[in-house]
């Protein structure tokens, strides 16, 4: 468990399946709550990481959540919501791999019935998002 959900590297997350590996720093923290810039974007996670921190975050894709862009504002417990755009679509039998861009790569893993459903295609515009809690981070070098 502690292996899968909390890899300690970059080798080990990418061997148990972490497909999201973001390179950041640490840009301010409120209790253990840390904001990490990644590619001029931020990404909130919970961490005990300091603010100056070089850092790596580790997201599953199982862990990011897609919904169709819309009028309203998202209303949701996820800190990290973001627009993207679908790059690629993998069938993996009943599950679909979105690669998507959001700024940042970010990928996905959602059933097929949700991908149909959605109509989703690849160049298609959508809101990606993905809880604070669902993030690994860990301190580089």
């Amino acid at each position: 468990d502690e292996v899968f959900n909390k890899p300690r590297d970059e080798l080990v997350a990418s061997f148990v399946g972490v497909e999201t590996i973001l390179r950041g720093i640490v840009v301010s923290r409120m209790e253990q709550l840390a904001e990490i810039e990644i590619w001029g974007k931020r990404i909130e996670a919970v961490s005990s990481c300091q603010v100056g921190d070089e850092v790596l975050a580790f997201l599953r894709p199982e862990d990011v959540t897609v919904t169709l862009p819309g009028d309203g504002r998202i209303r949701s417990s996820a800190r990290n919501i973001f627009p993207g755009r679908i790059e690629k679509i993998t069938h993996l039998g009943y599950l679909v791999k979105l690669h998507l861009d959001c700024g940042f790569s970010l990928r996905a893993l959602i059933t097929r019935v949700s991908a149909t459903e959605l109509g989703l295609t690849e160049g298609m515009g959508i809101m990606a998002s993905f809880k604070a809690t669902a993030v690994h981070v860990v301190r580089r070098g």
